[in-house]
């Protein structure tokens, strides 16, 4: 049991910190509704997607208040030597909030916010997933109890983000943008295990929760060009921001099994590079492309057991988006657009075995974006959009220990966003 143990904890322990491929970019009510907001040019969220355009911008005070609530469900299937058992987690996250604000004058502009810049949507595995069942097992072989009757795992991760900056028009074509962020990021966990049998007169109810957190800064720079009319190209980068998390766990029942002790652990959010492309086709019809690249590599997420990187492993990712926006009415805007992610594993078998990642399963996928903006009057807008990503059918990672197959998960994600905001202008 001893020996089962230890090898175990030597794969679990430097995963258990770790909820990587954490950048999001549905950061506003806005990009729900068209899916690329990089090459916007109106709109409170240019704070987030594209400050230096807030030069070019009607005068004067401009707010946003928005809300996103997420449906979240996905599942893992485990096959081994014990047959095969399917996890799912199927949670409605309905407070995602944002508020920005700017002020323009003349040829220049202030501007800051606060949002959710990073993290993944709050998981339930009622039933528990592979990841509770490791942890269950460890707690088990150093018991005299002789199965796990049942376990769960309830997970959140929300990097909370306040930003701040100065924009300047160099001249009616050309703008730029300064600014810094903070980012106050959470992580929560709680495992439950109950074990039974043997000589045991009545159940045993243990396990942990945790709560770990961490904060870091890291600067914003913008560039918005109109090398022609009507077509414009807008740049951004966002740094690297270091965060040194610090642990707090709490264990639950009579148990002997300590997984890790509290301690700090590195797990930054990493630099973006951003283009945007714009293109008013008419009064009525404006379209935009877009990319973002994640310097994932030039973050610090650990190391495995082993002594290799975690974020090495991951790799960089980049994700590609267009939209178009038609004004169907003088107060009816309709939007839609896509987004699609593609994470660039250096190796996802070995990625997904030495992190949680396995709990927020963040491959390839597609994002289909739509909604439409009400000018109720000249100074408020009302933004609403749905969004539904799309993931391939049951990707396939293989479990290893000691390199020697121990088995496969299939990962399935269902991910769905619904987003209301309000813009005022005054």
């Amino acid at each position: 049991m001893k020996l089962f143990q230890n090898a175990l904890l030597l794969v679990l322990l430097p995963a258990m910190a770790h909820a990587q491929l954490v950048n999001i970019k549905n950061m506003s009510a806005e990009w729900v509704r068209c899916g690329a907001r990089n090459a916007a040019i109106n709109g409170t969220d240019l704070v987030i997607y594209n400050p230096a355009a807030l030069t070019h911008v009607k005068e004067g005070f401009s707010l946003d208040i928005g809300n996103q609530a997420y449906l979240s469900a996905p599942s893992q299937t485990i096959t081994n030597n014990n047959g095969i058992k399917k996890y799912t987690s199927d949670v409605m996250s309905y407070i995602h909030p944002n508020l920005l604000l700017s002020y323009h004058q003349k040829n220049w502009a202030l501007w800051g916010g606060a949002f959710i810049g990073g993290g993944h949507p709050a998981l339930d595995y009622s039933e528990g997933n592979f990841y509770s069942q490791q942890l269950s097992e460890l707690f088990l072989a150093n018991s005299n109890y002789y199965e796990v009757k049942k376990h769960a795992i309830k997970l959140t991760s929300d990097y909370y983000t306040a930003t701040a900056g100065f924009s300047l028009k160099a001249n009616d074509n050309l703008s730029f943008a300064i600014g810094g962020r903070y980012i106050y990021a959470i992580q929560t966990g709680d495992v439950e295990t109950t074990l039974s049998g043997g000589s045991n007169p009545s159940d045993l109810n243990t396990g942990f929760s945790y709560d770990n957190r961490a904060s870091g800064y890291g600067f914003t720079l913008g560039i918005h060009a109109i090398p022609y009319d009507r077509f414009t190209i807008s740049l951004r980068l966002e740094s690297n921001a270091s965060l040194n998390f610090k642990r707090k766990t709490d264990y639950k029942g009579a148990s002997d099994v300590i997984l890790y002790k509290d301690e700090e652990y590195r797990n930054d959010l990493p630099g973006t590079a951003a283009i945007g492309f714009g293109l008013e086709l008419s009064s009525k019809f404006r379209m935009t492309a877009e990319a973002n690249y994640y310097f994932q590599q030039m973050a610090n997420w650990g190391k495995t057991s082993d002594g290799k990187r975690i974020s090495t492993l991951a790799g960089d990712a980049i994700s590609f988006g267009g939209d178009f926006e038609w004004k169907l009415h003088k107060v009816i805007t309709w939007s839609a657009g896509a987004n699609y992610f593609m994470p660039m594993f250096n190796d996802i078998d070995a990625y997904y075995r030495n992190s949680t990642a396995m709990n927020y399963p963040c491959y390839e996928n597609l994002t289909a974006n739509g909604g439409f903006a009400i000018d109720v009057s000249k100074g408020m807008r009302i933004n609403m959009g749905f969004a539904k990503s799309f993931y391939p059918k049951d990707k396939v990672i293989q479990w290893t220990t000691n390199n020697t197959a121990e088995g496969k998960i299939k990962l399935n994600n269902d991910v769905m966003l619904f987003a209301l905001g309000f813009d005022f202008c005054f």
